[in-house]
């Protein structure tokens, strides 16, 4: 018999857990379903989030809190802009403990976790057979997932894809891809046993880097996290000697390697992100800043519009989230891309020298937001 629930939520990380608990607190189950044993993005992420962003998803973070970020200093050649403010403008978390918080947040609301359940296939317009044991049916739609320890079967009415830039909703489901070209490649390490700037975020401007850019983001004074994206797939083992001698670096490469990874982030939004009664959010739908590759506030975000606009259709409404979500954040979106576009064409240098012309320091002094270019309403 399959697990009966209102609303399936596939990827139990920011983007999935806020859509789950925008949902259980409205009084609907759900289902959130994770493919690995534990949740979230498994420490896949840099985990510098503004503070006004991070504020806006109201979920308590002071657990996962690691340090406070009040400037930066960006490096080009023998450029430096330095960016200093008087309140913390950005925190860094441990990404385990923030999605943990998160997760937590939706099953406190009433949402149920399940872990180690890998979604395979959808099926539209199909009936659910009995023999369909590793399943969750979605009303008219069948979605199978496969299990290490057998599988389990849901039923529900609506079915939300929070499950990466590899989401194996938008991939059953025929959603339209985003292109290769408007994706990078990043690379992270993160070290212990240096000296770091407590207060600031380095972030370099190079040839190497020419089509996005490198970071330094200080855990504390002893632990700090380099790394690099960029869209040149190709020259990515280049970038990343290129990453480990440069000046700014120092000597936080030859620090203690506490973890490694390299990861995919989409730069642009799916065309579609809405196939009548299935949904997707954070990066499965690409509600990515192309400016700095990050996805919690917008992800998190668009995720509670899911939410919301699945719970008045369960109620007896339309689901209107593609419009929803476009129409509150789609030209904050299109404003990081103009800018990505901006710094792509004129390189480091150049756009340092520009920016100092049209005043950007000052401008970001004063106001500071990372995610929004203007002031939301």
């Amino acid at each position: 018999m399959p697990s009966i629930h209102d609303a399936i939520v596939v990827g139990a990380s920011v983007s999935g857990s806020m859509a789950a608990r925008a949902l259980a607190s409205k009084g609907h189950s759900v289902a959130l379903v994770e493919e690995h044993e534990k949740t979230g993005k498994m420490g896949k992420c840099t985990a510098i989030v503004s503070k006004k962003g991070l504020d806006s998803l109201g979920v308590d973070y002071s657990r996962a809190k690691l340090n406070d970020v009040k400037g930066a200093r960006i490096f080009s050649g023998k450029e430096e802009l330095a960016i200093k403010t008087s309140t913390v403008q950005a925190v860094v978390m441990n990404r385990f403990l923030f999605d943990d918080a998160c997760v937590s947040s939706a099953v406190d609301k009433g949402a149920e976790l399940f872990t180690g359940l890998k979604l395979t296939s959808i099926k539209q317009n199909g009936a659910v057979e009995s023999t369909c044991v590793n399943t969750i049916s979605n009303g008219s739609c069948c979605t199978t997932t496969q299990s290490t320890q057998g599988g389990k079967t849901f039923s529900s009415k609506a079915l939300i894809g929070a499950d990466g830039v590899w989401s194996g909703v938008a991939s059953a489901g025929n959603f339209p891809k985003i292109p290769m070209s408007q994706h990078v490649v990043a690379f992270e390490r993160e070290v212990s046993g240096v000296t770091c700037e407590k207060d600031a975020a380095y972030v370099i401007l190079e040839k190497e880097f020419t089509d996005f850019f490198a970071w330094v983001v200080p855990c504390s004074e002893s632990v700090a996290r380099i790394g690099f994206a960029t869209r040149n797939f190709h020259g990515f083992n280049k970038a990343k000697e290129a990453l480990l001698k440069h000046p700014a670096i120092g000597e936080l490469a030859k620090g203690k390697t506490e973890r490694e990874f390299s990861h995919l982030i989409p730069l642009k939004a799916r065309k579609q992100t809405q196939k009548q009664n299935i949904l997707l959010v954070g990066d499965a739908a690409g509600q990515v800043k192309s400016t700095t590759g990050g996805g919690i506030v917008y992800g998190g975000n668009c995720a509670k519009i899911a939410g919301a606009e699945t719970a008045k259709f369960l109620e007896g409404g339309s689901l209107g989230y593609e419009k929803a979500w476009r129409m509150e954040y789609g030209n904050y979106l299109r404003m990081h891309s103009i800018a990505r576009s901006f710094l792509n064409t004129f390189g480091g240098p150049s756009f340092l020298k520009a920016f100092r012309l049209l005043g950007g320091r000052a401008m970001l002094e004063n106001f500071g937001d990372m995610d929004y270019f203007i002031k939301k309403k």
